[in-house]
């Protein structure tokens, strides 16, 4: 015979078994809800070798794009957070909202800010990715969490080498690295591939070398 104790014991895990269940039914997305998260659509701004483009986000910030760079935000941006993603180089002015900080995916590296101005360099063929504030704070950070995150005062300026897996913060000349915006390019002790590389985007042309002069056509 079965022991009052012993089926006390089986309805209980019974029970148990059925809360889980339910439990996982109700936390798991249904069908509907997964439909609907993939009608969410996103909106890409491109700006093409030799040329530049201004947008405004649905929050009032105000994007400037660089040649040869790709701006990417989803179209519930600004309901519950701001988030974009860039490729390339662009120079935001962000509106204050303490309620939804603004981020920048560029790789592996996010930027963040509540109101502020900052330029992004994240070009892919590049081995760094350099954020440079104009006004305002604005936090850096690897997405994996390797590094320390870096709080960035104006002026001042954040390097991620990614072959090196290495931070580090610098004063920047607003010219050589934001002038770009204001139709303004400098040089200061660039290696020739960096020069030809912003020439190359600046103008959108390519240049070819006939030998090892370094001459160009």
């Amino acid at each position: 015979n079965i022991s009052r104790f012993a089926i006390t014991k089986i309805a209980a895990t019974i029970a148990l078994l059925i809360l889980s269940v339910t439990a996982v039914y109700f936390l798991l997305p249904t069908e509907n809800e997964i439909k609907q998260q993939h009608k969410i659509e996103s909106i890409s701004h491109t700006t093409p070798s030799g040329q530049k483009s201004k947008i405004y986000l649905p929050d009032g910030s105000v994007v400037w794009i660089n040649a040869e760079s790709h701006l990417l935000y989803f179209e519930n941006y600004n309901q519950q957070k701001r988030e974009v993603s860039l490729v390339g180089e662009a120079y935001f002015e962000v509106k204050s909202n303490p309620n939804k900080p603004f981020s920048v995916r560029s790789g592996a590296i996010i930027t963040t800010a509540l109101g502020t101005s900052f330029n992004i360099k994240a070009y892919p063929e590049d081995d760094e990715v350099t954020v440079a504030l104009s006004s305002g704070n604005v936090k850096v950070h690897h997405s994996a969490g390797k590094q320390q995150s870096i709080y960035l005062n104006p002026g001042k300026a954040a390097k991620y080498d990614q072959s090196e897996d290495q931070f580090s913060q610098f004063e920047f000349d607003f010219d050589s690295n934001i002038g770009w915006k204001d139709g303004i390019i400098v040089f200061e002790d660039a290696s020739q591939e960096d020069v030809f590389a912003t020439l190359s985007r600046w103008y959108g042309v390519k240049f070819q070398f006939q030998n090892q002069s370094d001459d160009v056509n």
